[in-house]
């Protein structure tokens, strides 16, 4: 099952939102909002048969600690481009129907590392990620019911499916 070019933006775009960085081209760069907020209501080109190469999964050095279950997300929603899917764990390697995927070993809100979510660019998924603007608003519901709100600072048009900078 191959990931489209989307997917991977999205994926490198919320790794962004959690050190609020510059990540590599391609990429919707989002800050996080001053404070967090209460709820309320992966070489990058096509095979000549229109493939995509498969992604790589990572083995992380070490295993991290377990997380809080506080920080873990449930939801991501990027209101605008109507965006809203529930994230599961995903297994690195195969993107869920209509359903956004955690990469494992990446981190969560407030766990000091990069966040990396993946899904389908499909209609209802991933596929308005190419409408993304500067300004845009996301938000990851997380299982505590509390939500993180960041903003889109960058939009960069190209990204590598590998790169992870």
């Amino acid at each position: 099952m191959a990931l489209l070019l989307a997917a991977v933006v999205i994926m490198v775009a919320v790794a962004a939102v959690a050190l609020g960085g510059r990540t590599g081209p391609g990429t919707a760069v989002a800050s996080p909002s001053a404070s967090p907020a209460r709820s309320q209501a992966p070489s990058g080109s096509p095979s000549p048969t229109g493939t995509l190469p498969a992604v790589p999964t990572a083995t992380p050095l070490a295993t991290p600690a377990p997380l809080p279950e506080g920080i873990v997300a449930r939801r991501i929603r990027i209101p605008r481009l109507g965006i809203d899917l529930q994230v599961v764990e995903g297994d690195g390697q195969d993107a869920p129907m209509n359903k956004a995927a955690h990469y494992p070993g990446t981190g969560w809100p407030d766990g000091g590392t990069n966040i990396y979510i993946y899904g389908h660019a499909q209609e209802g998924m991933f596929l308005s990620l190419w409408d993304a603007r500067v300004g845009d608003e996301v938000f990851l519901d997380l299982k505590d019911e509390s939500t993180r709100r960041y903003v889109v600072t960058e939009v960069l048009p190209k990204v590598a499916w590998n790169a992870l900078e």
